[in-house]
């Protein structure tokens, strides 16, 4: 059985062509890279992988900006696998997709950030979850950031952050992810206030905009951001995608 991984959310297919829809993020089959093959006998075939995945998405993980640099400058990106692995001494897990940019620059580094973001996140999820750090830079003069004494970008708009020492002979390859283990070595809370989820991003990207009742409503079908006007917009404040990425909502 061939696997398929969408090139925007991440969502793995499973079938002899990608799917004709993502379900997760409902971008097209040409958003799709084959990923590779696996024995049917592997698995319960009772179960496809999108209703396993679904079952995982009930899972409540945070949202997180995993940064680090790389003597020249500095990358990070949106992450949702960041968990504590034991309390002494204090060290954690990151799974990072080995495409990314963010994966090279922690390979080199001996140290890196983890920036936990609250609600209202949506400008630093676009800036760091919907574009590649090999095509623009994400830490530029208009981001609100400082660099620590560890020489890491810290985000001056997150709810709490802590900087981490990558041990480098514990961590692990998963395929298509590796799960860097590190130890805690500094961090500081931000403001008084929750983290958000993954779940709660969702929600309020898609929930409807209370405006004009005659006014029409487009969402994203990358990233569920709601927009009002007679047309959809040029361009998603969210994830860049284009007008054709919207649909009416009725």
């Amino acid at each position: 059985m061939k696997r398929w991984i969408c090139t925007v959310c991440k969502y793995i297919h499973e079938g002899d062509a990608p799917p004709e829809k993502c379900p997760e993020c409902s971008v097209g089959p040409e958003f799709f890279d084959f990923l590779d093959e696996i024995e049917d006998s592997k698995r319960d075939s009772k179960y496809s992988t999108e209703d396993l995945q679904n079952i995982l998405f009930k899972i409540q993980c945070g949202l997180f900006v995993v940064a680090a640099g790389n003597g020249e400058k500095f990358n990070g990106q949106i992450s949702n696998t960041i968990f504590q692995i034991t309390s002494s001494p204090l060290t954690i897990a990151a799974g990072i997709n080995k495409g990314n940019l963010t994966h090279e620059f922690l390979e080199k580094a001996e140290t890196f950030s983890v920036c936990l973001l609250g609600s209202g996140c949506s400008d630093l999820v676009s800036r760091f979850g919907f574009q590649s750090g090999r095509k623009v830079e994400k830490f530029t003069e208009d981001l609100n950031y400082f660099i620590s004494d560890n020489g890491n970008p810290i985000l001056k708009d997150c709810v709490a952050y802590f900087e981490a020492r990558l041990l480098k002979d514990k961590s692990l390859d998963m395929g298509t992810h590796t799960l860097f283990t590190a130890e805690i070595i500094a961090g500081d809370i931000i403001k008084e206030s929750e983290q958000t989820t993954y779940s709660n991003y969702r929600k309020e990207k898609s929930a409807p905009k209370k405006g004009n009742e005659n006014s029409k409503q487009w969402k994203c079908t990358v990233c569920s951001y709601i927009h009002e006007g007679d047309e959809p917009p040029e361009k998603c404040p969210v994830c860049n995608v284009g007008p054709e990425f919207f649909e009416l909502v009725e």
